[in-house]
């Protein structure tokens, strides 16, 4: 597993949270946080999703949320507010995953 921060996703996520400056210190911090957020969500659906402009819109939402969350201290809120759609990401994993076998 070859997980990597785009520099077209620290685009998208920095204009989703209003980030209009450039900061090199910023944006590795960032890139961090996104980074973990990709690495838990596909440990979590048991997965690797596309997090780019044309991947998984759910899996997309819930990355940018936890950045959100991240950076606000509050990982432990944020699972606790997206479990449904966790679940539905999980279940939509096993159903392909059995269409596949």
């Amino acid at each position: 597993m070859n997980i990597s921060v785009s520099s077209e996703l620290l685009s998208e996520v920095k204009n989703f949270l209003d980030i209009t400056w450039d900061d090199d210190a910023g944006d590795e911090k960032l890139s961090g946080i996104i980074l973990r957020g990709m690495l838990r969500i596909n440990e979590i659906c048991g997965t690797e999703f596309d997090f780019s402009e044309n991947g998984n819109a759910l899996a997309k939402d819930l990355l940018l949320n936890y950045v959100i969350y991240a950076r606000s201290n509050a990982l432990d809120e944020f699972m606790k507010n997206y479990q449904a759609e966790f679940n539905y990401l999980q279940l939509t994993q096993e159903a392909l995953n059995y269409v596949k076998s």
